[in-house]
């Protein structure tokens, strides 16, 4: 995405760090949107907010460790992923939950809430700057994939229950490959037409991390950090907000184990490049193996030889960022 910053000094002095507003250019479609940016936030002010929102949410559940994680990223999420299918997929807003906060905890409220009057939800972004690259992590983004994969109700897609039908599909589909298969819809939207499958691989494994398109290379490191995270998360005890917050601490700052420094070892984890590919290419079709159009590429029809040649090049991506570590 390409950035122009308007009006820099209008939001100066807020507790989430210096904010600005930008306007984002879509480098296939050319659609522009304007939102907020909180560019470089704090990651201890962000996770001491964290920290006593769990607490807050741990109560609230009686002292249900699962559901009070589940509570605490849908709070976040809902801030801005609560339109079309989010609900269904990561659960409805819990109301009560947000009254609370809000008559009980504005100074919580005021942190995850975007605070330009003119905005609404859905049109901001809090980033925090990578530890362990010069990337960034779209929290958000984090709080909306975390919120999935803890989520313990029924999946339900525009009012379906798709539960029996895709299973955990729809956890990836959250997540990193959902981010994979809106790459794979710019790929078509640029008007390319390669007939080969080298031509399609030599087209598309550029676009993979460009800012430029809607798989950048923060929104790569926010899911993969959101899938280890949630990995972290399940298996600690959490029974305070501080408990919470030293997994993040661990993860981001730790210098041994299965830290940001080694995300993508840690994500490709025990599989071979055979076995990564079979995971990924499932998803590069514009239907699933059941036959059931993938919602991101419903308009598509995709064949063998793009396929082959989309998931080749998400490998290798992954493989050559492994190999950086």
């Amino acid at each position: 995405t390409h950035f122009t910053v308007q009006n820099k000094n209008e939001f100066t002095g807020l507790v989430r760090g210096p904010a600005v507003i930008v306007t984002a250019t879509h480098k296939v479609t050319g659609y522009q949107k304007t939102f907020k940016v909180t560019v470089n936030s704090n990651w201890n002010v962000l996770l001491n907010n964290l920290s006593r929102l769990y607490d807050v949410a741990y109560q609230y559940n009686i002292q249900n460790q699962s559901k009070a994680l589940e509570t605490t990223f849908k709070y976040i999420r809902t801030k801005k992923y609560n339109d079309t299918w989010w609900p269904g997929v990561a659960g409805e807003t819990d109301n009560t939950f947000n009254s609370y906060i809000e008559d009980y905890y504005p100074t919580i409220n005021n942190y995850f809430s975007c605070d330009a009057d003119h905005l609404t939800e859905a049109d901001y972004i809090i980033t925090i700057p990578d530890t362990a690259t010069n990337g960034k992590i779209d929290f958000l983004h984090m709080m909306a994939t975390l919120n999935r994969l803890f989520y313990s109700g029924t999946t339900v897609y525009y009012g379906i229950p798709v539960d029996a039908v895709l299973g955990d599909k729809v956890d990836d589909l959250c997540g990193w490959a959902g981010d994979f298969q809106a790459l794979i819809r710019d790929y078509f939207d640029a008007g390319n037409n390669h007939i080969t499958q080298s031509g399609v691989y030599e087209a598309f494994y550029p676009m993979i991390g460009s800012d430029d398109y809607y798989c950048s290379y923060s929104d790569i490191i926010t899911d993969m950090d959101s899938c280890n995270l949630c990995s972290h998360l399940s298996n600690s005890v959490l029974a305070t907000g501080e408990d919470l917050k030293k997994v993040f601490e661990d993860y981001y700052y730790g210098n041994s184990g299965n830290v940001a420094t080694k995300r993508f070892t840690t994500w490709i984890g025990a599989m071979s490049e055979d076995q990564l590919k079979k995971e990924i290419s499932i998803y590069c079709n514009d239907h699933s193996t059941l036959v059931i159009k993938w919602p991101l590429l419903n308009q598509y029809s995709i064949y063998d030889y793009q396929q082959n040649a989309f998931a080749e090049a998400f490998v290798d991506y992954l493989l050559m960022q492994k190999n950086l570590e």
